[in-house]
């Protein structure tokens, strides 16, 4: 009888323990999204060429990311991340991690 318990009791120790680290996982894609979209964003704004901005936010960003630079105007660059998270809580929430980053270019007045 205490056999059947403590299966039961490990069983649902396991899956806390593993939807527990997936959510940590997701919330560490989530600053690396963050961090992908700032560091593209200030590229842009720089001047840098497009294809070497996609390049160091896919660098920066998880794997499997998509990148989104839009051109605000004159004065202002935006870059998005969307990640979809891995693990069984990509599967149990099924939105992505998104980040965005807005600058604004160098040499132009701020709005």
């Amino acid at each position: 009888m205490v056999t059947a318990e403590l299966a039961t009791a490990l069983t649902a120790l396991v899956l806390v323990l593993v939807l527990s680290l997936s959510a940590l996982v997701a919330g560490v894609d989530l600053i690396r999204c963050t961090d992908a979209a700032r560091v593209g964003a200030r590229a842009a704004a720089r001047g840098d060429d497009p294809q070497q901005v996609r390049a160091l936010v896919l660098e920066a960003a998880p794997d499997g990311a998509s990148v989104t630079v839009t051109d605000r105007g004159q004065a202002q660059v935006e870059v998005t991340v969307r990640s979809r998270p891995r693990g069984p809580v990509g599967v149990l929430v099924g939105s992505d991690l998104s980040a965005r980053a807005v600058a604004v270019r160098e040499g132009a007045d701020a709005p």
